[in-house]
């Protein structure tokens, strides 16, 4: 339930019910309750109200478009029931952020919410694994893993019932032959998490077949084979597991990469999907990304169509047998001259004496080399923010884990970004 959190009122006053706000909107208005609740928004109480009339199957049925179907609703709301948290019911489901809330006001349902000790233990966590803690990375993986395999489980057992009802919790199958069956192959700890009265059969033990005895194949003579040019990996770097041990183990951005081999904005990329922290360890990757832009505007700058050397003529030879194209290698191509660009490169042909395919090509350049300028100013400024944004991130969790709310409140300001 959202609160206006800016007053101190929110904090002292007791919080309504749905069933209490919607019998006075129903009896006195909206105008009646905002003033009786003051310390609650007025989309809050509308809210609020809307999910008890569906609660108790009146109202106007949710029509809004939803981005998840109605199996990952059904998931996401048992989940949220049975962890008690929002957001690991939407990890169970496996949808968006946010999708709780809607979800559960289809079927009339509060959301339910993590409680502050939890939710402080879960920031710290997260903090230790974003600054390359191996320990709290694994436990953070099997939480996530744990939260996925009980999403499978009611996955599967919701499919046993046929219908449900419109409003309010969803109905789980009874503890019966199908539903063991339905579960034998799923997680034995999510089904207890959420079937705890079930008790699934030992698993059958596996006969190991007799092993025939077999009579070794002639030797066959050698064959001189030629193989092919192995294939190419699908990345440079190493393995996630890998690249989260040589986080945690230190070391700059830049020296990781080129211990990997590869550009350190590709490295970036990876510490960002992982969730790893790079404050601190970040020297020299600017220098880094301005030295590839350099190299790209140098090979932008120099000419495509370099002059063919003359050759001396010789006599003719038989035609050999076809050779393979050659692989054409990918230049970066201006985007098409506009008839400004046009007129300016005219004038210059005229002005210069250039031929008039020279000076195309050198106006083509230009906007080339300006257009790689302007891609650079972009990326600083993004690289700027999300390193502000990632500084106050970790201000926050520190404070969330200390329980300090004049911290909390100044990371929160810290979100509004640096000063121009």
């Amino acid at each position: 339930m959202a609160r206006q959190s800016e007053t101190i009122d929110a904090h002292v006053y007791r919080q309504p019910t749905p069933a209490q706000v919607a019998a006075l909107i129903d009896s006195h208005g909206l105008d009646a309750a905002t003033t009786r609740w003051h310390y609650v928004g007025e989309r809050t109480l509308s809210s609020m109200a809307r999910t008890h009339r569906r609660s108790q199957g009146v109202g106007v049925p949710y029509t809004k478009r939803r981005s998840y179907t109605e199996v990952e609703a059904a998931v996401l709301v048992e989940a949220a029931a049975i962890f008690g948290s929002a957001t690991s019911g939407e990890r169970a489901a496996g949808v968006c952020d946010s999708a709780s809330i809607t979800a559960h006001q289809a079927r009339g349902l509060t959301a339910p919410r993590i409680s502050s000790a939890a939710r402080g233990a879960l920031a710290s966590l997260g903090r230790r694994a974003n600054h390359g803690d191996a320990a709290a990375v694994a436990e953070r993986d099997a939480i996530h893993a744990h939260e996925r395999a009980v999403g499978a489980v009611l996955r599967a057992a919701l499919a046993l019932v046929p219908e449900q009802p419109g409003t309010g919790r969803y109905r789980l199958p009874p503890v019966d032959d199908a539903l063991r069956a339905a579960l034998a192959d799923l997680d034995p700890a999510a089904i207890a998490a959420v079937f705890p009265d079930l008790v699934l059969p030992p698993p059958a033990a596996i006969e190991e077949p007799a092993v025939a005895e077999t009579v070794p194949p002639a030797p066959q003579p050698a064959v001189e084979t030629v193989s092919g040019p192995a294939p190419l990996p699908h990345r440079r770097v190493p393995s996630d597991s890998a690249i989260r041990g040589d986080h945690a183990g230190g070391g700059s951005l830049v020296a990781i990469a080129a211990a990997y081999g590869v550009q350190p904005t590709s490295l970036y990329t990876h510490w960002a999907r992982l969730g790893l922290s790079g404050r601190g360890r970040l020297a020299g990757y600017e220098t880094s990304v301005q030295r590839a832009a350099r190299i790209a505007q140098e090979a932008a700058a120099s000419p495509s169509e370099p002059a063919m050397p003359t050759r001396e003529p010789v006599a003719p030879v038989p035609p050999a047998a076809p050779s393979p194209a050659p692989r054409q290698v990918p230049v970066f191509v201006a985007p098409r001259l506009g008839l400004d660009d046009l007129a300016l490169a005219v004038a210059l042909a005229q002005r210069t004496g250039l031929p008039t395919g020279a000076a195309l090509r050198w106006v083509r350049e230009d906007l080339a080399m300006a257009r790689a300028e302007e891609v650079l100013e972009a990326n600083a400024r993004a690289y700027e923010a999300r390193a502000h944004e990632n500084q106050a991130m970790d201000a926050l969790f520190e404070a969330l884990a200390d329980g300090d709310h004049d911290r909390i409140d100044a990371a929160l300001n810290g979100f509004e970004g640096p000063r121009q």
